[in-house]
């Protein structure tokens, strides 16, 4: 270093700056060992880096697909799904595939008790069929009813499921029933929900649509599973993004019947047997509509002065207009003969003892996923 005074000031003079600067701009590093010191940037990052700051160390050799262990403790993020998976039929025909979800606890009990439901969705049709329960340890007693149900009404055999990775799912009675039956089952990696994208969409649809059916009229939201199930009911019969037919004319080979459809909590009145009444005693009850019976040409209607949940064949509904309310009367023989009768899940005994009731003029069989309700249908 050579210095030179100027009155009282001293003059610097490096020597060799720029033999220094060379040496360290062209000596060259492994990228491992530069992406660690940059705190695993990126490579696309570094480049940018070399236009923007001086004395950038460069690197020795191309970067290659290197699984940094820095990188994955504290980068590591969840693997990109598609956006709309539930729009992609992955089956070639009705029960090929099924997919089964959970809902719930609800907070809300239902009359029945039940604070759970559990949902099948055939992938090829969207068909879905929505059971409820007590308990989450139910699920294998309703996919057996749901298996036996199907199976008779399609005659095809249910080859594989796809679920969750609950305990439900995994339990060792529920894989010996899988391997007895010949269905191969397909469970999600745990927390990511988006592998059964389809039945994670249909919880959610249900979900969506059962609390405006709750709020647009006056219905106690303990009425749920009758909301989730009349969700479900229209959902079977309305069009979809993926396939051209209803679930119900995919599944069943006939279009759905939907003339007498009413709005969910309509108030109306319906018709009280000879049978059932005095000579003196009111013909009519006031109810309100909670859906559609499979099975039975009827409507499910709330007895507003009891609470019950009755059958009925024939109900004057009123429904409201711009003008006011006007009385439409309905009588359930002018239903489609073949419509919901054929529905099979619906007109199947139930496990174990068959309970029939008498509901006014008309024997039936109650549908099993109702079951846990039977002591609120008036005999």
């Amino acid at each position: 270093m050579e210095t030179k005074r100027c009155g009282s000031v001293y003059k610097l003079k490096s020597v060799g700056d720029e033999v220094c600067h060379a040496a360290t701009t062209s000596r060259k590093e492994p990228w491992a060992v530069v992406h660690a010191c940059l705190g695993h940037i990126p490579f696309k990052r570094y480049e940018q880096l070399l236009t923007t700051a001086d004395g950038v160390p460069r690197v020795a050799d191309a970067p290659i697909d290197h699984v940094y262990a820095g990188c994955c403790m504290g980068k590591m993020r969840e693997g990109n799904f598609s956006r709309s998976p539930e729009k992609t039929v992955k089956s070639a025909g009705v029960l090929d595939l099924i997919h089964s979800d959970i809902m719930g606890p609800k907070q809300t009990k239902a009359p029945g008790g039940c604070t759970y439901a559990v949902m099948f969705i055939d992938d090829f049709s969207r068909h879905v069929t929505v059971y409820f329960m007590k308990k989450k340890a139910e699920v294998l007693e309703k996919l057996k009813m749901f298996k036996a149900d199907m199976e008779n009404a399609t005659g095809r055999k249910i080859k594989r499921i796809r679920s969750g990775n609950g305990g439900e799912y995994t339990g060792r009675l529920f894989k010996e029933y899988l391997s007895k039956q010949g269905i191969r089952h397909e469970k999600t990696v745990p927390y990511t929900p988006q592998q059964n994208g389809l039945a994670e969409r249909t919880n959610r649809s249900l979900v969506e649509m059962a609390p405006c059916m709750l709020y647009s009229e006056p219905i106690d939201k303990k009425w749920w599973v009758e909301a989730i199930n009349t969700s479900a009911w229209i959902i079977n019969r309305i069009p979809n993004t993926v396939t051209v037919k209803t679930p119900y004319e995919i599944v069943y080979q006939k279009k759905p019947q939907l003339k007498n459809l009413k709005v969910f909590g309509a108030l109306g009145y319906g018709h009280i047997p000879d049978e059932k009444r005095r000579k003196l005693d009111a013909k009519a009850f006031k109810c309100r509509v909670l859906g559609y019976e499979d099975g039975v040409k009827g409507y499910r209607v709330l007895d507003v002065a009891t609470g019950q949940v009755k059958i009925v064949r024939t109900v004057k509904f009123m429904e409201t207009t711009s003008t006011g309310d006007f009385m439409t009367e309905v009588d359930s023989d002018d239903k489609d003969d073949d419509e919901d009768v054929a529905t099979p899940h619906a007109i199947a005994p139930s496990r174990g003892q068959t309970q029939t009731l008498t509901f006014f003029n008309d024997e039936v069989v109650p549908p099993q996923r109702l079951q846990s309700f039977l002591h609120l249908l008036t005999p």
